[in-house]
């Protein structure tokens, strides 16, 4: 059972997801002494296009986020993009989120004369 999470980004912009990690039987997974990585594929090239390290929001809950500054998604091309977290608990990896991420056009920025 997969455990897919979509969501949406403006280019530019900061932004924290909070996903659920979840085992291949969709049952959620205790994140206690866990690291989460997190990879950004753009589909039309796919190609990894950022990774990052997730946080433990709630271990005993499964809960974890990835936050992503306006330097990591100022360069990012308007599309669909797929993501990965994996989760490693001890020797033990499991992709335990996936989906879409819908990036739209660039945030206007003002210049002041």
């Amino acid at each position: 059972m997969s455990n897919l999470q979509n969501f949406t980004l403006t280019a530019g912009e900061d932004r924290t997801f909070t996903m659920t990690a979840r085992d291949s039987t969709g049952a959620i997974l205790d994140l206690t002494g866990a690291t989460i990585s997190w990879r950004l594929v753009f589909v039309r090239s796919n190609q990894i296009t950022l990774t990052k390290t997730g946080s433990i929001v709630s271990a005993s809950v499964g809960t974890f986020s990835v936050s992503l500054t306006d330097d990591d998604t100022d360069n990012l091309t308007d599309g669909h993009y797929t993501y990965d977290a994996f989760v490693t608990i001890s020797t033990t990896t499991t992709n335990a989120a996936q989906g879409t991420i819908v990036v739209s056009g660039q945030r206007v920025l003002q210049a002041y004369l």
